[in-house]
């Protein structure tokens, strides 16, 4: 019988690869990026939120849930900080998809589903 952690290894394994895992992770990286920058600027998420006219609560599920995240949303909160987004596809040389997340913290993860309560 495996263990906890042997069978978080083995689904993550499983996962991995899948376009849910890399856009997760995709979209995680990004709002990662965003928290090191309100970090390095002092911008609060106070701030932030009086920046997008939303509630303090919207960029707090903004910034701690990326199962939802708009390529719209990240723009948007990204512009808020005088940042940009900036997509790119490349072909597939390396084989199976691969990825690695940085060990950056800012909450937990990525996202709100900033829906007509946030805008």
């Amino acid at each position: 019988m495996l263990n906890a952690a042997d069978e978080f290894r083995r689904l993550l394994d499983e996962y991995a690869g899948t376009p849910e895992y890399i856009a997760y992770g995709l979209i995680s990286d990004l709002v990662e990026e965003l928290c090191r920058v309100m970090a390095e600027r002092g911008v609060t998420q106070a701030e932030l939120a009086r920046r997008l006219g939303v509630s303090r609560h919207c960029v707090t599920r903004f910034l701690n849930s990326t199962e939802k995240t708009s390529v719209y949303q990240l723009v948007r909160f990204a512009r808020a900080l005088g940042m940009e987004v900036q997509l790119s596809v490349a072909p597939d040389s390396a084989g199976p998809v691969s990825r690695q997340a940085p060990a950056l913290g800012c909450g937990g993860g990525a996202s709100p589903e900033v829906g007509p309560e946030c805008d």
